[in-house]
């Protein structure tokens, strides 16, 4: 895999400006290319541009998918209280379907239903419009929620072209990271799991997070290393999910939460012996970045983890 091609993705998602940050329900462009198995722009109940997937221009939407073409557009957030005539109206007639053609979660895998990619496999959110963008010329319009609760409310949100190139970089780290899960070698799997997660995180948020270490884990012993190192390093990202999936191998990982205990032993052991009588560690100045990282919760944290493995 290019390291050119690595900077080229990771750059793309850092200065994206069509996923929002929001903790609240919010259209995101990247984590609903990531869960799609399709993304059609449609017009008139028919397919006149397909991104992502088997469904051909010209193809009328399965009457699952076509559901969504009847949610209504939501006003601007303006238009809730009084009338605003300085959005335009949005008409409806051509939008862009973010839809997952999958199975609902711990049902039966070989019946698959049309959903929104925006919450796959949970029946309960299946017609969503954070799943849509609605086009008018070559603006996008899609939905957050301000508050909860509360209703979506409409926002411009670039142009067609940008949306179709944040589409395409969805597509193309998702195409790498299921080629590499298809790998039969689980030592290289592993290797090449290890290089995608930083930027599937930022890239498809927890979705895509969750799949890279549920594949990680299944590569076992191989990714055993990998796993305690990212646990061990200073301030690293992702580390109570490589925790967790280092847990989750059971024997395979007690190497590795070893080395991770023992580590953490002689890190605590030097505070101790640095304490002065009757000083609780607590009560250390936090003023440094490392000690802060490795706090008493995390030392919690990773006994606790410990507990189930060893």
């Amino acid at each position: 895999m290019s390291v050119r091609f690595f900077a080229a993705m990771l750059g793309l998602v850092l200065v994206s400006n069509l996923s929002s940050a929001s903790a609240l329900p919010c259209f995101d462009a990247q984590k609903n290319s990531w869960n799609s198995t399709h993304v059609v722009v449609v017009e008139g109940g028919k397919v006149v541009e397909s991104w992502k997937g088997n469904l051909k221009v010209g193809d009328a939407l399965p009457e699952g998918a076509a559901r969504f073409t009847r949610l209504p557009v939501p006003g601007f957030a303006k238009e809730l209280f009084v009338p605003d005539k300085t959005h335009p109206e949005i008409t409806g007639k051509r939008l862009i379907l973010f839809l997952a053609y999958v199975p609902i979660l711990e049902k039966d895998e070989k019946k698959r239903f049309w959903m929104g990619a925006d919450a796959p496999g949970l029946p309960s959110n299946s017609v969503s419009p954070t799943a849509v963008a609605w086009l008018e010329g070559d603006k996008v319009y899609t939905v957050c929620q301000q508050s909860r609760p509360g209703p979506y409310v409409l926002e411009e949100n670039g142009r067609v072209a940008g949306l179709r190139q944040s589409v395409s970089l969805g597509i193309a780290i998702r195409a790498q990271f299921d080629a590499a899960k298809s790998d039969a070698d689980p030592e290289a799997r592993a290797a090449r799991l290890i290089v995608l997660i930083s930027i599937v995180s930022k890239c498809a948020g927890s979705y895509g997070r969750s799949d890279c270490f549920e594949e990680l884990g299944k590569c076992g012993k191989s990714a055993m290393p990998y796993l305690a190192d990212w646990v061990l390093e200073p301030k690293a990202e992702l580390a109570d999910d490589a925790l967790s999936t280092l847990t989750r191998l059971g024997d395979v990982g007690f190497d590795g939460m070893l080395k991770i205990v023992d580590a953490e032993t002689k890190y605590w052991k030097a505070v101790a012996d640095d304490l002065f009588e009757g000083e609780w560690v607590d009560q250390r100045p936090h003023t440094n970045d490392l000690y802060r990282w490795r706090g008493p919760n995390r030392l919690r944290s990773i006994l606790n983890s410990a507990r189930l493995t060893l």
